[in-house]
C-alpha cells in the first residue's frame, strides 16, 4: 500500500472569503488556519504531501506541413510547356492538355461547360460561361451542409468517450466536477490520445460528441453521489474510504485507486455529511473547490485534502476503526504506475471551469 500522507502544513495566501458563520466550508477553513497559526513556532518546514509529479514530456499532436517539394509547381511549368506548343483549340495537343487537365481536378462527366469555353472563340462568351461556373459554385458550396454525410458515432467511439468521461470524474486534480467545459476537455483529451473514429475538428460535428458526453457525465456523477451518500452508513460494504474509492471506479477497468483519490471521495463524503441537505449538492462540492483555489496556496490546498482525509479515516491505530484504508483489502498504487493516456484526462481536468448556478423556482 503507497504510504499514508502525513498531516501537513503550509503558508497561505490570505484569509479566507467571508462567509457566514454557521456555513461548513468557512469553519472547516477557519479550524485549519487557526492550528497552522497555534503550531506555526513548533513545526518544522514540512515535507510535500505529494510525492513531487513527474515532469513527463507531454507528447503534443502538432500537424505539420512539410516544405513545399520542388515538384509541386510541375503543374505550372508544364502548363506553360503546353501553351507553347497549342498554336489551335483545335489541335490534337489541346485535346491532351484537356484531358490531363480534367484528371488532375478529378473533373468527371462530359464536363460540357468545359468544352464549350475551349471550343468558344468569342470573349464574350468566354466570359459568360466563366459567370455561369461561378453561379454553379455558388449554388454547390449553399447546398454544401446537406450534401455533406452527416457524422454518425461509431458504438466503438461511444465506448471510449464514456470511459473518458468516467476517468474524468475520477481524476484527483478536477477543479469542477460540473464543469461547463468538461465535455470539450474530455474530447481534447481524446484527441491528445489518437482516438479512431473522431469527427472531423474542423466542423460543426463536436457538438453531437460533447451532447453525448455531456449526458454520460450527468449520469456518471449521479452514479458516485449515490455510493457517496450510502456510504456513510455504518453497515455499507463500502464504509471504508478505499472500499467506496475501489466500488465507484470498478466500472473502469484501467483506472486504479491512489491515496489522492482517496483524498478526493473523503471530500466528497465531507460534503455529504455537511451539505446533505443543499438545493444542489453538486454545486456546493464545486463552489467549495472554487473557495479553496481563491484562497489558499497550493501547499495550503494539499494539506486541506490531506485533513479531509485524515478527519474521515481516523487513526490507523484503533483496532476498532474500520474506516481506515489499512482495514480494507484495497491496496493503493502510486501515481506514477497510472497510464500516460489516463494522465493526460487527469490533468485537463484541472482545467474544469465551475458552472454558473443554476436558477431554481
Amino acid at each position: 500500500m503507497a504510504t499514508q500522507p502525513p498531516n501537513n502544513d503550509g503558508s497561505h495566501q490570505g484569509s479566507p472569503a467571508s462567509s457566514p458563520p454557521h456555513d461548513p466550508r468557512a469553519r472547516y477553513l477557519q479550524t485549519l488556519f487557526t492550528e497552522r497559526d497555534s503550531d506555526a513556532t513548533a513545526t518544522s518546514s514540512p515535507d510535500a504531501i505529494f510525492p513531487p509529479a513527474e515532469q513527463s514530456n507531454q507528447e503534443q499532436l502538432q500537424i505539420t506541413s512539410g516544405d513545399q517539394d520542388a515538384s509541386d509547381n510541375t503543374f505550372g511549368s508544364s502548363l506553360a510547356s503546353q501553351l507553347r506548343v497549342i498554336t489551335s483549340l483545335e489541335d490534337p495537343a489541346c485535346r491532351e492538355f484537356v484531358q490531363r487537365v480534367h484528371g488532375l481536378f478529378e473533373l468527371t462527366g462530359s464536363e460540357r461547360g468545359l468544352e464549350e469555353y475551349r471550343r468558344t472563340d468569342s470573349v464574350l462568351e468566354a466570359a459568360y460561361i466563366i459567370a455561369c461556373a461561378v453561379a454553379k459554385l455558388q449554388q454547390v458550396l449553399e447546398r454544401g451542409p446537406a450534401l455533406r454525410p452527416r457524422f454518425q458515432m461509431t458504438a466503438e467511439l461511444e465506448n471510449t468517450a464514456r470511459r473518458y468521461a468516467k476517468l474524468f470524474l475520477f481524476s484527483p486534480r478536477i477543479t469542477a466536477y460540473r464543469g461547463n467545459n468538461a465535455a470539450e476537455l474530455v474530447i481534447r483529451a481524446m484527441r491528445a490520445n489518437n482516438v479512431p473514429d473522431m469527427p472531423d475538428p474542423s466542423g460543426h460535428d463536436d457538438d453531437l460528441l460533447a451532447s453525448f458526453i455531456r449526458g454520460e457525465l450527468t449520469t456518471f456523477r449521479s452514479q458516485i453521489k449515490a455510493k457517496v451518500f450510502h456510504s456513510l452508513d455504518h453497515s455499507c460494504a463500502y464504509h471504508n474510504v478505499a472500499d467506496l474509492t475501489a466500488s465507484i471506479i470498478q466500472s473502469e477497468n484501467a483506472a486504479r485507486p491512489t491515496v489522492q483519490m482517496f483524498m478526493r471521495f473523503a471530500f466528497l463524503r465531507w460534503h455529504a455529511e455537511n451539505y446533505a441537505d443543499h438545493s444542489d449538492w453538486w454545486q456546493a462540492v464545486d463552489d467549495t473547490l472554487l473557495e479553496y483555489k481563491r484562497t489558499l496556496s497550493q501547499p495550503e490546498l494539499e494539506v486541506t485534502f490531506n485533513r479531509h482525509y485524515q478527519d474521515d479515516v481516523g487513526s490507523p491505530h484503533d483496532p476498532t476503526n474500520a474506516k481506515h484504508p489499512i482495514r480494507s483489502s484495497v491496496r493503493a498504487v502510486e501515481p506514477s504506475s497510472i497510464p500516460r493516456w489516463i494522465q493526460q484526462i487527469f490533468d485537463l481536468a484541472k482545467e474544469s471551469v465551475c458552472a454558473k448556478k443554476r436558477k431554481r423556482d
